[in-house]
């Protein structure tokens, strides 16, 4: 067993070299005479065969995604040299696109001479509409209703480039709602470069309106990790009717920052191992108009760390951990940071907190019952902390609080996409009456 494990790894390292097909074999075996009984000499005969290169990457299975943009996300150039490490990397990277459903492991072949791989995948849903609809019945005889809910449309494939479109429109109550647009370019002028961008646009009730327009700028330096440059131009504008008591002052801020991302997730959207760290931090000057202050300067740190753990059979550990933090000397509620929902506390309403510094994690033990689709139960924990403002007339007091829910839920992959559905209770009110369904369209851009 010991000469067995000796010629494997003997070949394992003529295979990192690029002589995939290299073979050894036992020549001789010879016991030695004398003293030594216990000795033996061996001989070993090695082919190592030709040098394997890749000269060409076959695709099938592709039906609207151009055999360019697999290609080109294998980082293989013609001519290189077999590396299997290197290849073994492909199909997780793929994977992590999200156009495929399924991809099959690189196969190496050998055709009139030439060295190739052959990749199979299989399309998934592109393009996904998520929307969910609701009237809340008005509070008294004169109030009329209003409609709330939310419609997301997700393009992650255009034209079978790869490039992403998504459209988002939520809204809250009568008099709160979000509308945003992103757009994101792979791989510019060839190069392992992705260029996006995006504009929001949230009306909070009758207080203030604020719009972000954001670009930012990825480089990808191996598979699993990238850097960015972020820029960021942002507008707070106060309601004109409610100046007086408005929680906010008229504002404008310029932001530049920079962000590090790893990511060895084998999967996006239902990884069964692996993790995900992702941080950033922002820098800006907030100008005010029509109000006796200074400039003052802007600093924002983001921290998300998402682990996963194969456990036992078709079972997955899912732990994640979560930080926002606003460091202001006039910290504006526009620019904060919402705490509660599907994406980070469940068991209370969405953006029900708002805080300068918030943070929270999640935990959920799953139950596959397909490769994107699971059963789980679940743990979130909140903290949320807003400092108090004293320069206006009038004064908004500090608020601090620990908040935590705890429920089941489901994700299913379906045509129309990965959906998700839960229901929480949270630690203000536990009766089951009073528990949350979230609803949400699972969707990483």
């Amino acid at each position: 067993s010991l000469l067995e494990k000796d010629i494997e790894a003997l070949l394992a390292t003529y295979e990192m070299r690029g002589y995939q097909f290299a073979q050894c074999a036992v020549q001789n075996l010879r016991i030695r005479n004398g003293v030594e009984t216990d000795t033996m000499d061996i001989s070993l005969e090695i082919d190592e065969a030709q040098r394997v290169t890749i000269d060409e990457i076959k695709v099938e299975g592709n039906k609207e995604t151009d055999a360019t943009v697999v290609v080109r996300e294998t980082r293989i150039e013609a001519g290189e040299v077999f590396n299997p490490a290197k290849v073994e990397g492909i199909r997780p990277r793929l994977q992590r696109l999200n156009i495929f459903s399924d991809v099959s492991e690189p196969e190496l072949y050998v055709r009139d001479r030439k060295n190739g791989l052959l990749i199979k995948v299989q399309e998934g849903s592109t393009n996904t509409f998520d929307g969910i609809i609701g009237y809340v019945p008005g509070a008294g005889v004169d109030q009329s209703g209003s409609v709330t809910g939310l419609v997301s449309v997700s393009m992650r494939n255009l034209f079978g480039t790869a490039r992403k479109l998504s459209f988002k429109w939520a809204r809250e109550d009568r008099s709160s709602q979000e509308l945003g647009v992103r757009y994101l370019e792979p791989w510019i002028f060839n190069l392992p470069a992705n260029v996006g961008g995006g504009f929001l646009q949230r009306q909070q009730d009758s207080s203030y309106v604020r719009r972000v327009l954001d670009l930012k700028t990825e480089l990808m330096l191996s598979e699993e990790l990238s850097v960015a440059a972020l820029f960021n131009s942002e507008s707070t504008i106060p309601s004109a009717s409610d100046t007086t008591f408005s929680r906010v002052f008229r504002s404008s801020i310029a932001i530049v920052g920079a962000e590090i991302q790893y990511d060895t997730r084998d999967d996006a959207l239902s990884p069964a191992r692996g993790a995900r760290y992702r941080t950033d931090y922002q820098y800006g000057t907030k100008r005010f108009t029509n109000v006796s202050s200074s400039n003052v300067s802007v600093q924002r740190f983001t921290l998300d760390l998402d682990f996963y753990l194969s456990t036992f059979t078709r079972q997955v550990l899912a732990f994640g951990m979560h930080g926002r933090e606003l460091r202001s000397s006039r910290p504006e509620e526009g620019e904060m940071f919402r705490l509660g929902g599907a994406r980070s506390l469940r068991g209370f309403r969405e953006s029900q907190f708002v805080g300068a510094r918030v943070g929270w994690t999640n935990f959920e033990y799953r139950f596959l019952l397909a490769r994107r689709s699971f059963l789980y139960g679940f743990m979130d924990t909140g903290y949320y902390f807003r400092p108090e403002d004293k320069e206006r007339q009038v004064p908004i007091l500090k608020s601090e609080g620990f908040k935590y829910g705890y429920g089941i839920g489901i994700q299913l992959e379906t045509g129309l996409g990965v959906l998700g559905v839960s229901f929480a209770l949270g630690s203000d009110n536990s009766s089951f009456s009073n528990g949350k369904i979230h609803f949400g369209l699972i969707n990483e851009f």
